[in-house]
């Protein structure tokens, strides 16, 4: 299950318990808080990682954690999801070594990435500018990605698999 806790109070605010998770991987909040997406994993996705139904970006109202969608597409267990600047798009990294984007309105995937030849474990949208993804991966690689005009732009340099990405205000 999902849950939604208040840090003050240490109270559980709100509880997603009908989503069928075995569990519930990384969750990013919608830019207005209105939204979460939540990388689900049923038990399913343990014994058969090519059934659409064993990982999913589970989206749901914030306040009340009612479901709204679910982001169906990658091959394999997905690892990352981040939510663009707008709020407009979603992102997500998977262990097929795919970077796929969402279209938050319509649930639609608008992109599937290839460059990665390793598990893809993080993913996030740089500032100001709407589009622009920066993926880490097993492969020990940086790509910039442009869902529009791709093959991204690799930085390599990392002598071991890269966990996570972050991107300053500045882009730095």
């Amino acid at each position: 299950p999902l849950f939604l806790w208040d840090v003050k109070t240490s109270a559980i605010i709100a509880r997603a318990t009908d989503t069928n998770c075995l569990s519930v991987g990384t969750v990013a909040f919608s830019p207005d808080g209105s939204r979460i997406a939540a990388v689900c994993h049923s038990y399913q996705a343990t014994r058969r990682p090519d059934d659409e139904l064993g990982s999913a970006i589970l989206v749901f109202e914030a306040e009340s954690l009612k479901y709204v969608d679910a982001l169906k597409g990658h091959r394999d267990v997905v690892v990352s999801v981040s939510y663009s600047e707008t709020g407009d798009f979603i992102v997500s990294g998977s262990r097929d070594k795919t970077v796929c984007e969402w279209n938050t309105s319509s649930g639609k995937m608008t992109a599937c990435l290839v460059g990665h030849t390793d598990n893809v474990n993080a993913v996030a949208y740089l500032f100001g500018s709407e589009r622009t993804i920066l993926s880490g991966g097993g492969d020990k690689q940086l790509i910039v990605w442009k869902p529009t005009r791709f093959p991204g732009f690799k930085m390599n340099g990392h002598s071991k698999l890269v966990t996570d990405v972050a991107c300053s205000k500045d882009d730095l």
